[in-house]
């Protein structure tokens, strides 16, 4: 999908895929396998033979020895092939005719009458071959004809051609071909196959890949031709679809790559496919045309890589297109491990919207190397309609018409351990993202301008990186630049002692969002009260000193962290001093037990195994300065959760919520939080801002019981029950809003089944207002059947003065069946039970046809006031593995198992 908003959809859809989608080797079982695997099974890899060693003479003992030489090694054995030969029908014998050739160098028979052909020893890799055919011509080099009441042995060198017609079958594993006329040179690698069809598995898909030929010839091991080709996947007598080219070459290309787990360089091989004369056929008729394409059947589109129609009352009647640029522009020497798609969209409340993605994997330009990829995005509209972001937010003016952004990400490694990353974004307005690009405003990463060099050296690591922000309705921080070092679990004394280190110095520009300039976004907005606009340096350096020692079972490690940090403005502009210190005392203990006589069939167990640990951290923490001095540098919120912050605070929607007040400090400022949850505690974590004077001692148990599940003497361990739990406690009750116990935690999962599981989860604070989140529920999951999710989510809590509370009960419903072989059933429900509001829901029904899938949806979303419905039409043409899943329901391809 294009247009990547969360909204329903209305209207009819068409959603056309390439024909082989994105994957390894689809070809090999195209003109690959009929050529080099079905008539090169009788090439047999080259040996060249060697000189035999010399033999060895004694040397005289007065003698020294002479000069060693190097011998050639001898000679190795040739590898030989077995042939047997027997009627095809009726046992007897064979009906042939042997003769020599006009020059002697060869035996010729003519067998007739039937025949089948077994072939071993031909290649590991390419098995035993089974021939049936009516007739065939064989020639043999040498004056020796095959035996054909018995085994013939060949070795490689030994010239080979075949002759067949009428009726062939050629079996080998899973392939079947079957053709009217073969011929075969073994010793010049080239062939040539008539009225030929195959069908073969594919491993990149799940199912069988079925090609039809009118002619196919091997030009050399690489290179290869067809003409009048179809695929499909169908194993009906008359498919329902297929992709039809009036000519294809196929031709391999030699290179290499690099092993993004290794970092080694690696041979690989490039696959183009070029075709000429090509149209997509459904139900016997031509749908679409296009005269000529190239490309890598690794990534094989065909100019359209997709299309969809849609209609919901937020962007209109739509149709949203993707093409290859490549194809389209005619460009056909792509650079390797790149793809460039060109987007088109008609939105009609909203305008036309254009587009471009580049994507690559590798290097293409010159001052790249192997071993990088990133992608470059970029979409715009002129648009003359209104955002919906929901509830009192339905009808916004945009603050631009012409909208659209920019995206660049680009990661590069270099050798001896460098990595150089490049990100940059340009973004309209505020509103854009999550007006066209909800998903990525919700879960994806920041969109930041910036470019960081980092090299990695064992447990060492340094990075320098400069930033700048040029979406000013984004609150960032512009690094001009920042430099840090980390050096973690250094062993000191003979790993008496273990020492951790971060130092990062900063020059930083706090930029605050600009507030918006359209109603009501312009009201609800309100700066936070760690966000100032002010600049300057930034230097700290944290260190960490752990001394483990055992004590009988239980782990101890009494540990010192100190901090000291210099900030050339605080939150007010004038310099600042910070030293911050932390003393503590880590303990783990784990203990386990074991009962193998118990079982229940009720509870399905078989023996059952307690295992658990118990874990403990006492600390101390003073900081010379309070969090609230200091503007956060070192962002804790993404731009999605800021923006949310920003509207909350405003009076409004109640505000503010937060201040800068530690004695009359909100319990729901995320600066707190998190000092109460530890995070100052770590040598590298993500904030320097946030370290405050705290007292806590927390506690956590990890408990899991174990049992073993399977028919007997195929018995596996599983997890039968697993319950975590902890909770901390402050000494100083003002440091936890007046109680010394806070941040519970529990989560629970029994399997009661392999297939049902029960679970729940939830987080307490015990003060005044504090949060009471629980999520309980029960999962079951049979993967060729469906699933189903019940669950209910409880949300309590609020202001300290404000009422109502920020609270909710919510209903969630997930279910996904498979009602029969050719339907399956979706349903989706969110319902908040104390606001009696229907928050969304879903309803959907799929057809699985042998050529298609159809589905039919209705979709409400009440915060947007939107009902849409759906239809879309999707072939099931080589649906690649892992992507058989239809309403998360394995569903196997097409013909996987023989007309369905």
């Amino acid at each position: 999908m294009l247009v990547r908003a969360a909204r329903p959809l209305r209207g009819f859809g068409v959603f056309m895929r390439a024909p082989f989608g994105r994957h390894r080797r689809s070809l090999q079982f195209g003109c690959w396998i009929l050529f080099l695997f079905a008539l090169g099974q009788f090439a047999p890899p080259a040996v060249y033979p060697q000189a035999p060693l010399p033999s060895v003479q004694p040397l005289p003992e007065i003698q020294p020895l002479p000069e060693v030489q190097p011998l050639p090694l001898p000679a190795a054995t040739p590898t030989m092939r077995k042939v047997r030969v027997w009627p095809r029908g009726e046992p007897g014998s064979v009906n042939a005719q042997w003769f020599p050739s006009a020059d002697g160098r060869e035996s010729i028979a003519v067998i007739t009458g039937g025949i089948n052909i077994l072939i071993e020893g031909i290649d590991p890799e390419v098995g035993t071959v089974d021939i049936s055919t009516d007739r065939v011509v064989v020639w043999v080099g040498g004056d020796k004809p095959l035996d054909l009441s018995g085994i013939s042995t060949l070795d490689e060198t030994t010239p080979l051609e075949l002759y067949m017609e009428g009726n062939i079958e050629f079996r080998q594993g899973e392939r079947i071909l079957q053709a009217s006329r073969m011929y075969y040179d073994v010793g010049k690698n080239q062939g040539e196959i008539l009225d030929a069809e195959l069908l073969a598995p594919v491993p990149e898909y799940e199912g069988k890949i079925r090609i039809q030929a009118e002619r196919m010839r091997q030009l050399s091991r690489s290179r290869f031709e067809a003409r009048g080709a179809k695929f499909t996947t169908s194993r009906l007598g008359e498919p329902g679809y297929w992709l039809q080219s009036d000519e294809l070459i196929f031709e391999e290309v030699p290179t290499t790559t690099v092993d993004p787990l290794t970092g080694q360089r690696v041979a690989e091989t490039t696959r183009m496919l070029e075709g000429r004369g090509n149209a997509v056929y459904i139900e016997g008729l031509p749908v679409f045309y296009w005269p000529s394409w190239k490309t890598d059947i690794e990534d094989p589109t065909l100019y359209l890589n997709n299309a969809r129609i849609s209609d919901d009352n937020i962007f209109g009647f739509q149709v949203q297109t993707n093409w290859n640029a490549y194809e389209l522009l005619g460009i056909a020497d792509q650079p390797l491990g790149t793809q460039w798609d060109l987007n088109a969209d008609l939105l009609t409340y909203r305008g036309f919207g254009y587009g471009s993605a580049f994507q690559y994997d590798r290097g293409f330009l010159p001052w790249m190397t192997d071993d990088t990829w990133g992608d470059l995005e970029a979409w715009f509209i002129k648009d003359h309609g209104l955002d919906n972001l929901g509830l009192d937010r339905r009808a916004l003016v945009p603050e631009a018409t012409f909208r659209g952004r920019i995206r660049l990400d680009h990661q590069q490694r270099f050798g001896d351990g460098y990595k150089i990353v490049g990100q940059g974004g340009i973004i309209s307005d505020n509103n854009f993202l999550q007006e066209y690009f909800l998903e990525e405003w919700n879960d994806y990463p920041d969109q930041v301008t910036r470019l960081r060099l980092s090299k990695r050296t064992e447990n060492r690591m340094w990075e320098v990186q400069g930033n700048y922000r040029p979406n000013n309705f984004f609150t960032q921080v512009e690094w001009l630049p920042r430099g840090d070092h980390y050096w973690l679990g250094q062993s000191l004394l003979g790993d008496r002692f273990t020492w951790y280190e971060h130092t990062n110095l900063a020059y930083g520009k706090y930029r605050i969002a600009a507030a918006p300039t359209v109603q009501p976004n312009a009201s609800q907005w309100s700066v936070l009260p760690w966000q100032v606009t002010n600049s300057g340096g930034r230097y700290a350096t944290r260190q960490e000193i752990d001394l483990p020692i055992p004590v009988g079972p239980v782990k101890v490690v009494p540990y010192a962290m100190g901090e000291l940090a210099h900030w050339d403005a605080d939150i007010a502009g004038n310099p600042i001093d910070r030293a911050y210190g932390q003393v503590g005392l880590r303990t783990s203990l784990s203990a386990w037990s074991i009962n193998p006589m118990v079982r229940s069939d009720l509870l399905n167990l078989n023996g059952l195994a307690h295992k658990v640990t118990f874990d403990t951290e006492l600390s101390y923490t003073d900081s010379s300065q309070n969090v609230t001095q200091f503007p956060l540098y070192d962002a804790i919120n993404d731009d999605s959760m800021e923006n949310f912050l920003n509207r909350l605070q405003s009076a409004p929607l109640g505000g503010p919520y937060l201040t800068n007040n530690f004695a009359n400090i909100s319990p729901f400022d995320p600066r707190y939080y998190l000092v109460r949850s530890g995070l100052s505690s770590w040598v590298t974590s993500p904030s320097t801002e946030v370290v405050e004077s705290l007292t806590a001692v927390r506690f956590d148990v990890r408990q899991r019981w174990q049992t073993k599940r399977g028919i007997p003497g195929n018995r596996r361990i599983v997890d039968w029950l697993t319950f975590d739990t902890g909770l901390t406690f402050f000494p100083e009750e003002q440091q936890n809003f007046g109680q010394y116990v806070g941040l519970v935690n529990y989560d629970v999962r029994w399997h009661v089944g392999d297939r049902f599981t029960l679970l729940s989860d939830g987080t307490f604070d015990v003060f005044s207002e504090g949060q009471k989140l629980i999520n309980l529920g029960g999962y079951l999951n049979r993967p060729d059947i469906g699933s189903a999710y019940l669950g209910v989510r409880s949300f309590e809590g609020g202001r300290n003065t404000a009422t109502p509370d920020l609270g909710s009960q919510v209903a969630l419903a997930n279910i996904k069946y498979r009602m029969s072989p050719k339907y399956i059933g979706a349903y989706e429900a969110s319902i908040d039970l104390a606001g009696t509001a229907n928050v969304g829901q879903r309803l959907a029904f799929t057809r699985i046809g042998e050529s298609f899938l159809v589905r039919a949806g209705l979709r409400y979303d009440m915060s947007k006031n939107n009902l849409g419905v759906a239809l879309t039409v999707e072939p099931r043409l080589f649906r690649r593995v892992g992507k058989n899943r239809i309403e998360g329901i394995e569903v196997p391809p097409a013909g996987a198992y023989g007309i369905e």
